[in-house]
């Protein structure tokens, strides 16, 4: 054989280990346009009693599920066993045991803390009876925020205080402020969901991709920006568009909720500005740093993720078409 002929064949060769290649990226990036995998509800809570439950926000305790409902201002308590809500308090009002805003409720050393945001304050309730314990005025707050032994932490975006994160004193309500704020403009891009993880506070960004941890008394520690995360890539396009056509007056919310489960930090997202799709984030939390280990999609039979949480090994949402009944979804292809 002569030596343009092995030459020949070498380049007949190499163009066919090209194109091999070549199809094998096509398939690849043809797979992953498919979207994120979905999981299927492992059960479903069709809640008795579901005029008290629209529009909640839920919130895992050790021992049951609670839903602050905005709307109705009801609290719900619901067994993690079967679909039967165990109690339920509260109504429209200013008195003690009333809300005109019911947000968020938090769990801790044997009270429960509503955020009531109309009334701005928190309002107290011993977890024995329900009963009102306590008031603390001029505090509030519509994202997640935390209760420790000592003090409570909430993203209050009043951009005439001094941080983003203001901390209450439980003992004498008195108030500090922390944090850097996110912009200069509207209150509600300043706002975070707040978690408690370990003896650390992380601030999740509720209109930005933005993540930071602050110890105790407020220190910074970390900051991550999720930006350029792929996942995030459509949501964070719908920004920019809705920023370039409407100004100033444009909001648009990147993680609706949050939650910890185990050494994860979970963020929920939406690819579209008014979508019904339910996608899921997932970062490694290790000392200050987070590294992305998985995303995924739920599946909520035509509704969409408004609130979750995590416990065991099961993540809580509200959703279906109606957003009254609980979906529960096996998280233990996280440990695989």
């Amino acid at each position: 054989m002569s030596y343009s002929e092995v030459l020949k064949k070498r380049k007949i060769f190499a163009f066919s280990l090209i194109l091999l290649i070549a199809v094998i990226l096509t398939k690849c990036e043809g797979t992953a346009k498919q979207g994120l995998r979905k999981i299927n509800p492992k059960s479903i809570k069709h809640l008795q009693h579901a005029a008290s439950l629209s529009l909640y926000h839920l919130t895992c305790s050790d021992s049951s599920l609670i839903a602050a409902d905005h709307k109705t201002n009801k609290i719900s308590i619901i067994g993690y066993n079967g679909s039967k809500i165990t109690h339920v308090f509260g109504r429209t009002g200013r008195g003690p045991g009333e809300f005109n805003g019911a947000n968020y409720a938090v769990p801790e050393g044997g009270k429960l803390y509503v955020t009531d945001g109309r009334n701005k304050r928190i309002d107290v309730f011993n977890t024995s009876n329900w009963s009102p314990d306590t008031t603390i005025s001029a505090a509030f707050s519509g994202t997640r925020f935390v209760v420790t032994g000592k003090n409570i932490y909430l993203s209050v975006p009043d951009l005439s205080n001094p941080g983003p994160i203001m901390r209450i004193n439980k003992k004498n309500h008195t108030v500090s402020y922390f944090g850097r704020w996110l912009t200069e403009k509207q209150p509600m891009r300043n706002m975070f969901h707040l978690l408690r993880y370990q003896d650390k506070i992380i601030a999740v960004g509720f209109t930005k991709p933005v993540v930071r941890f602050y110890n105790k008394k407020g220190t910074l520690l970390a900051a991550h920006n999720l930006g350029a995360d792929k996942d995030l890539a459509s949501i964070m396009a719908i920004k920019r568009r809705s920023s370039h056509q409407l100004g100033s007056r444009n909001i648009v919310i990147v993680f609706p909720d949050v939650s910890i489960y185990k050494h994860y930090l979970m963020l929920t997202f939406t690819r579209k500005l008014h979508g019904k799709e339910n996608h899921f984030l997932v970062y490694r939390i290790k000392g200050t740093s987070l590294k992305k280990v998985d995303a995924f999609n739920v599946n909520l039979h035509g509704g969409f993720v408004h609130s979750f949480c995590t416990h065991k090994n099961t993540l809580y949402s509200n959703g279906g078409s109606d957003g009254i009944d609980i979906y529960a979804f096996d998280l233990s292809f996280l440990q695989k």
